[in-house]
């Protein structure tokens, strides 16, 4: 009976003791990762921050061991170095774009002029062509040679029901505005984006755009991707 008391008594000791004894520095262990982490956290080893970002990262890349570089010699410091250092990269890259983003904003704005159809000989045979008109602001003093626009309409529901991207390789002068003209394809009353687009009052949908490319005749660009 003081054998067994004995062993118990050992066995709850080693137990705590192996907690306590819990650090950073501790091989990270798949079966056991996710109470080592709360351990840590217990221990203030971790802030909130970091436990969270260990956690996702964690689980995130665990089914690809090559990904997490998980081995017998990774500890939880390593982990979480390398996350840390993907999230700052992620964030700069975050705001690299965001930057871009801003910068072609304030050089042009694009607004919605008209949708209409229009006949055309095509192929030695007439056929009826979708386009929408938008009108390209300049607001830089540099002259733009080209730009690629992703366009949206939105019904009054806000769901988007027609949407098209085009390389545009018009010339818009420093702070001018151009008129210029979208091919939306032969018009079919097969195509349901293009019937809705056509039947569509143009008072009641809404229109937006995004530039993703941006193209200066001085041979300067800014791209989103």
């Amino acid at each position: 009976m003081k054998n067994f008391l004995f062993l118990i008594i050992t066995t709850a000791f080693l137990t705590l003791f192996g907690c306590n004894s819990k650090s950073l520095e501790d091989k990270f262990n798949k079966e056991t990762y996710t109470e080592d982490i709360a351990t840590l956290l217990e221990k203030k080893l971790l802030n909130e921050e970091e436990n969270e970002l260990l956690i996702s990262y964690i689980t995130l890349n665990e089914s690809d061991s090559l990904a997490l570089s998980i081995a017998s010699d990774v500890s939880y410091a390593e982990i979480l170095s390398t996350a840390k250092k993907e999230k700052e990269e992620k964030e700069k890259i975050a705001e690299e774009l965001a930057g871009k983003k801003k910068k072609i904003e304030e050089s042009v704005t694009i607004t919605f002029s008209r949708k209409y159809t229009e006949n055309f000989i095509d192929e030695g045979s007439v056929k009826n062509f979708l386009f929408i008109d938008i009108f390209a602001q300049n607001n830089s003093d540099k002259t733009i040679s080209g730009f690629t626009v992703l366009v949206t309409f939105r019904n009054s529901d806000g769901v988007a029901f027609y949407s098209g991207e085009w390389p545009i390789a018009d010339v818009v002068k420093a702070n001018s505005k151009k008129l210029i003209y979208l091919n939306g394809g032969e018009f079919k009353n097969t195509n349901e984006d293009q019937r809705i687009l056509k039947m569509a009052d143009q008072s009641k949908i809404k229109f937006e755009y995004e530039i993703l490319e941006l193209l200066y005749d001085d041979g300067t660009s800014i791209r989103l991707n």
